[in-house]
């Protein structure tokens, strides 16, 4: 009987020393210890490192000796289970200020999987080759923390990378060119270098990782024609190439088992028609095609699509009839704009009740504002400018009590201006310009709109009235400013895209990036209250541009979407690092100009003298 209580006892024991053990965390090895706090010790903390508005100073709660003095207990460490090594790296966020040289300390952990330093500030240092110790990483994301120069080739060495994100630096990718680079990561999933300058064609290697679920290559200087193998990836979920202007490219046949989840293709020159085997993408949920060159008529397998929240075909030649798009219950962003379709009227367009956002500007409407639309209660943003619209404004219009923005410009449109105006609280801007519309509109109804900052009646037969007589004009009256043109906010916004925000592009203490308030959807996308951004008050046009310490870094060339802006006056682009990018001849073309001040903006290269020649500059500044 003894015998069996001391062998219970003992297996009693060891259960308690097993699960005990299994509860605690593993020693941290001294050496990495050291090597961790040698790493922070290379930094300062700066609260401007971060642009994340949860960053704190991880490395804060650190400590060597006493209580938590185990890094495996350190915060953004994590260690093996098993041996104690740091496996592990993320100080993602942490307001680290500083550079990083291939002697840091950073390096003797060898043993690393996973490298998260995204979202710091590493003072334009360069990537370091020493990165290439690290032959255990399967993870590494510096996602904007202000690395520059090129891209060491030691990184195409470490082939066990999963996932690599180096987006929005000032990085190069030339020698290694990106075949070079990830001919070797033949287990990468993740691939992320947007803004980075790559300046080549698409290698046709990227057809041939099998594990690849995402591509991110926004803005790259990509060329030449798109390998259509990459569509045909079997894990494949997400695809951005936006902003490549120069990329051609057409779209495959889609078979039913395409996992696509995220198409984005806008700003690029992809062309030819929508295959009816588009439909065969049950799981895809984002469609961003704007801005391409993309023909023929709509495939009416796009409602086979039920899972899309947003479809963009905005600003192509697309024609014929618009297909019935009543199943794609879960919309909430539709653009059909400025496409060359015959069409009437939209009688499925209410049964879209998520739609946040409509627009459906230049695609030849025909007949009344669509009474279907009083079923949109979310909508807040709708435009149908530029169609043949006739009939009075509905009053069911001022059902839609979440509207922010609405343009019924360049319409046919009749009538008086509804007095219920006044009723939709949260409008910011109205445009109602060169319609039919007739009587006297009493400013009162706008003045009780708290929000409006732009209202537009231009080109109509209407008079103003101000009835409250306590009200004086210049005092109280809502500053009201003309709405922005379609092709002057894409324009913009792509010029936006072709830069990274860098803390350290501009000299002056009181600099801040104006771009990013700038807002294509929603409260704010209005180009012509944009920071910076000048217009006419009369036209609408875009006259003046002045982003003079805004923290822009990147090139700019003569294939930039700022020369689309062929009514600019004022171009102020002063303190910024323009990355001794050549100051681009076709500031000639634009003809208009009395003002261009590219001073403290590092250009080089040979000054083109058909500036000189622009026969309305006033003012030159270099």
């Amino acid at each position: 009987m003894l015998m069996r209580l001391l062998f219970l006892l003992s297996c009693f024991h060891l259960f308690i020393l097993t699960n005990s053990s299994s509860s605690t965390h593993p020693l941290c090895h001294e050496d990495e210890s050291s090597a961790l706090w040698q790493f922070k010790e290379s930094f300062s903390i700066s609260e401007h490192a971060s642009d994340d508005p949860s960053a704190y100073p991880k490395v804060a709660s650190w400590k060597l000796q006493g209580e938590s003095n185990n890094c495996c207990l350190w915060d953004g460490v994590e260690c093996d289970e098993g041996t104690g090594h740091v496996i592990g790296l993320d100080l993602s966020s942490s307001f680290l200020y500083g550079s990083i040289n291939s002697n840091s300390s950073l390096f003797r952990l060898a043993h690393l999987q996973r490298l998260h330093l995204a979202d710091n500030d590493f003072n334009y240092s360069q990537i370091p080759p020493a990165i290439g110790n690290l032959s255990e990483l399967r993870s590494l994301n510096l996602f904007l923390s202000s690395f520059r120069g090129q891209i060491p080739l030691e990184i195409s060495m470490l082939t066990q990378l999963t996932s690599l994100n180096l987006s929005f630096n000032p990085l190069k990718l030339h020698k290694p060119s990106l075949g070079t680079l990830v001919q070797n990561l033949t287990r990468i999933s993740e691939l992320s270098l947007s803004n980075v300058s790559i300046s080549s064609e698409v290698p046709d290697v990227l057809a041939n990782l099998p594990s690849l679920t995402s591509i991110f290559l926004k803005n790259c200087g990509l060329h030449g024609e798109f390998p259509i193998g990459i569509f045909h990836l079997r894990k494949l979920q997400a695809l951005s190439v936006l902003f490549n202007q120069n990329l051609t490219g057409y779209l495959p046949e889609f078979h039913q088992s395409n996992p696509l989840k995220i198409l984005k293709l806008a700003g690029t020159s992809f062309s030819g028609k929508l295959p009816s085997s588009i439909g065969n993408l049950s799981s895809l949920s984002y469609l961003y095609l704007s801005g391409c060159y993309f023909s023929g008529s709509l495939p009416a397998s796009l409602s086979n699509l039920t899972q899309l929240t947003l479809l963009y075909l905005d600003h192509n030649s697309f024609n014929g009839q618009i297909p019935s798009l009543a199943s794609l219950s879960q919309l909430t962003s539709l653009s059909l704009s400025f496409n060359e379709f015959n069409q009437r009227t939209l009688p499925w367009i209410g049964k879209l009740k998520k739609l946040f956002e409509l627009d459906l500007g230049g695609i030849n409407l025909y007949g009344e504002i669509p009474v279907s639309l009083a079923n949109l209660t979310q909508l807040a943003y709708f435009s149908f400018i530029d169609n043949n619209l006739a009939g009075q404004i509905p009053s069911w219009l001022m059902n839609l009590t979440q509207l922010t923005e609405i343009d019924l410009s360049s319409n046919q449109l009749q009538g008086p201006v509804p007095s219920s105006f006044s009723e939709l609280k949260n409008l910011e801007i109205i445009g109602l310009a060169e319609n039919k519309l007739i009587g006297t509109v009493d400013m009162d109804i706008f003045l009780k709109l708290k929000n409006l900052v732009g209202l537009q009646l231009s080109d109509n037969n209407l008079s103003l009235h101000i009835s409250n007589n306590n009200y004086s004009i210049n005092a109280t009256l809502p500053k009201f400013e003309p709405l922005c043109h379609d092709d002057e906010i894409s324009a913009l916004s792509q010029f936006k895209q072709s830069f990274s925000i860098n803390r350290r592009a501009s000299d002056d203490p009181s600099t801040y990036p104006k771009v990013v308030l700038w807002k294509l959807q929603g409260e704010g996308n209005d180009c012509c209250s944009w920071d910076g951004i000048e217009c006419d008050e009369g036209t609408g046009h875009v006259i003046g541009l002045n982003l003079t310490s805004s923290l822009l870094y990147g090139s700019i060339n003569s294939n930039s979407s700022l020369f689309r802006l062929v009514h600019l006056q004022r171009l102020h682009l002063a303190d910024n690092h323009f990355n001794y990018s050549q100051i681009p001849s076709r500031i000639g073309h634009l003809l208009e100009l009395r003002s261009l001040d590219l001073s403290y903006s590092v250009f080089s290269g040979q000054f083109p003298t058909n500036i000189f020649h622009l026969p309305k500059l006033q003012v030159l500044s270099l």
